[in-house]
């Protein structure tokens, strides 16, 4: 239903003729139920930059059939990307890397630019980006510890980031692709990390447990694991 009439919203808005493709991703797209269901994921690409785009955008997700809906709604140019560069592609702070993953979203609109310009990482590149994220999320985790004031919360942030930080290891290890990597539920991550013997069979049960000790125990595996991995390359 939102989906419909946000796209409806969008057509209407911007025209058909600017609009390169406008893309559906994340958690609710594929049907994963790990996030809150009224959170949606977009990504509106349009031909070149009009200085009313993001007042007509901020209308949109303000009206009131869209009141109780988390719109994570982005919007790029596709000028802008060619006159980067394809290697050099970012969203905020998603790193080239998310370029791949964007070529198998879901195209709502148009047809989806990232799928028709596929980007070539090398692996070196590829690791470097992974060891980055990981080290990120590890950071966080960190940063948490210390500034989040409820328990409940902090339990589910540092859970979020320990899931995070074996999706990449997993994808540096090359047994996931960067294109799996948002639309693989978790239970079939931990299947995956057990098989190639990155964690053990009661790797879940610390994930999945609600008592901080136990989830902590967890980011150290990884982060150890990790750490193997990477003095040994």
């Amino acid at each position: 239903m939102v989906v419909n009439i946000l796209v409806d919203k969008i057509s209407s808005t911007f025209g058909i003729n600017r609009i390169v493709c406008f893309l559906y991703f994340g958690s609710n797209a594929f049907k994963l139920n790990v996030n809150n269901r009224s959170d949606y994921d977009f990504l509106l690409l349009l031909d070149k930059y009009n200085k009313n785009d993001l007042s007509k955008l901020r209308r949109i997700v303000s009206t009131k059939m869209f009141g109780k809906t988390d719109l994570n709604l982005n919007i790029l140019y596709q000028r802008d990307i060619l006159k980067r560069g394809l290697n050099d592609f970012q969203l905020r702070s998603l790193r080239p890397d998310f370029y791949s993953y964007l070529e198998t979203t879901i195209c709502l609109i148009g047809n989806n630019f990232f799928e028709r310009y596929p980007l070539i990482i090398s692996n070196k590149k590829l690791c470097e980006y992974v060891d980055f994220k990981i080290q990120e999320y590890y950071g966080r985790c960190d940063k948490l510890f210390l500034l989040e004031k409820s328990s409940k919360t902090l339990i589910a942030k540092i859970k979020k980031y320990t899931n995070e930080m074996l999706r990449m290891f997993l994808v540096r290890e090359g047994k996931l692709t960067i294109s799996q990597i948002k639309n693989t539920l978790y239970t079939d991550i931990y299947n995956q990390a057990v098989i190639h013997k990155i964690v053990s069979n009661n790797f879940q049960s610390l994930i999945s447990s609600t008592k901080l000790e136990k989830i902590e125990r967890a980011r150290r595996i990884i982060y150890q694991k990790y750490l193997e991995k990477f003095n040994q390359s």
